[in-house]
C-alpha cells in the first residue's frame, strides 16, 4: 500500500480544491458593467442618489478621471447614467482617492477627490458638491496639503471632516461647515510630537470602550 508523506496530501488536497473553486467561478464583469466601462478601478461605495442600491465610485482614463456609476436591479448592475456624474482632472494630475459623504451638511452625498501631480509631492483636495442627480465639478482645490487625509467627524455634527499633514506638515484638522466655509485647526501641542507617516494608516476608532471614537496614528518614529 502506497503512503503519502503529509506534505504531499496537503498538496493534493489544495488544488484540488483550488481546481474545484475554478470549476465553479465565472466571470460576471459584463453582467456588472456594460461594455464600454470595463476599464473601471473601483475605488468607493455608496448611495448617491438616495434609491437604497449601492452604487460605485471608479477611476477611469488613467488614473485622470472619477466617475459615478449607478446600481440597477437589472444587468448591467452598474451603469453610467445619460448625464454623465464623472469629473476629470489634468493630464499631468493622478486621483490618489475618492471619499463619498456629506461635507457641507445638506443630507446629500458629496466626493472628495484627493490628486497628486506626478512629478509632485503634495496632495490636493477637491470637492465636488453633489446633488440627487448631478456633480459639480471643479478646478479649485480646497486643501493643500502632504500625504492622505484621514476622514473624521471632529466636532460631532454629522459632517465629514478631515485630519491630516498640511504644506508644513504640522498636523492640522479641516472641519467642514454648512455654508461650505472650511475652518483650520491645528492641533494643540504637536510641536514637539514626530511627523506623521506617509503614507499613513490612522484610524478614528474606540480604543478604550468608553462608547467615543479615538484618533490613532501612526507617525516615523
Amino acid at each position: 500500500m502506497l503512503r503519502l508523506p503529509i506534505s504531499s496530501i496537503m498538496l493534493l488536497s489544495i488544488n484540488l480544491l483550488s481546481s474545484v473553486l475554478l470549476a465553479k467561478s465565472s466571470d460576471i464583469t459584463t453582467n456588472v458593467f456594460s461594455a464600454s466601462l470595463t476599464d473601471s478601478i473601483p475605488a468607493a461605495f455608496g448611495d448617491f442618489n438616495s434609491d437604497e442600491l449601492t452604487d460605485i465610485f471608479v477611476i477611469r482614463d488613467k488614473g485622470r478621471t472619477v466617475e459615478i456609476l449607478l446600481a440597477d436591479e437589472e444587468e448591467p448592475l452598474l451603469r453610467s447614467p445619460s448625464q454623465p456624474l464623472r469629473c476629470t482632472f489634468g493630464e499631468s494630475q493622478s486621483i490618489s482617492s475618492v471619499v463619498p459623504g456629506d461635507f457641507d451638511g445638506d443630507a446629500l452625498m458629496d466626493v472628495l477627490v484627493t490628486v497628486q501631480n506626478k512629478n509632485g509631492r503634495r496632495t490636493h483636495v477637491y470637492v465636488m458638491w453633489g446633488g440627487a442627480t448631478y456633480l459639480n465639478c471643479t478646478d479649485n482645490a480646497v486643501i493643500n496639503m502632504t500625504g492622505q487625509p484621514l476622514a473624521i467627524d471632529y466636532n460631532q455634527d454629522m459632517i465629514v471632516d478631515l485630519f491630516g499633514s498640511d504644506e508644513d506638515e504640522q498636523r492640522t484638522f479641516w472641519i467642514f461647515r454648512r455654508e461650505r466655509i472650511i475652518s483650520v485647526v491645528s492641533m494643540r501641542d504637536a510641536d514637539n510630537l514626530p511627523k506623521l507617516k506617509n503614507p499613513h494608516a490612522h484610524a478614528f476608532i474606540d480604543l478604550n470602550e468608553d462608547f467615543t471614537a479615538d484618533l490613532f496614528l501612526t507617525t516615523v518614529e
